[in-house]
């Protein structure tokens, strides 16, 4: 999946939060980080959205990137590898 996947960049105007997934065998691993100071919201997009195995949770575990509306803590990282959508 890191080597071999798909790099797809999300959010690329956000000042906060960087944000991407990684697709490879019908899987997705999304990956978003704030990277500042101050809690970061963000609108996730469907194709940055996905259901599974929480990697990393630096704030919380959480089990899926859902569509819509998303607030990360202060220099939160997520990292949720699974099934997209």
């Amino acid at each position: 999946m890191i080597v071999q996947g798909r790099f797809v960049p999300w959010l690329e105007d956000h000042p906060r939060i960087w944000a991407y997934a990684r697709e490879w065998g019908g899987q997705r691993l999304s990956v978003l980080c704030n990277i500042s100071s101050d809690p970061a919201r963000a609108e996730v997009p469907p194709g940055l959205a996905v259901s599974g195995a929480c990697l990393i949770g630096t704030a919380k575990p959480r089990p899926s990137v859902p569509p819509g509306p998303i607030t990360l803590e202060p220099w939160e990282a997520v990292a949720v590898l699974g099934n997209p959508g």
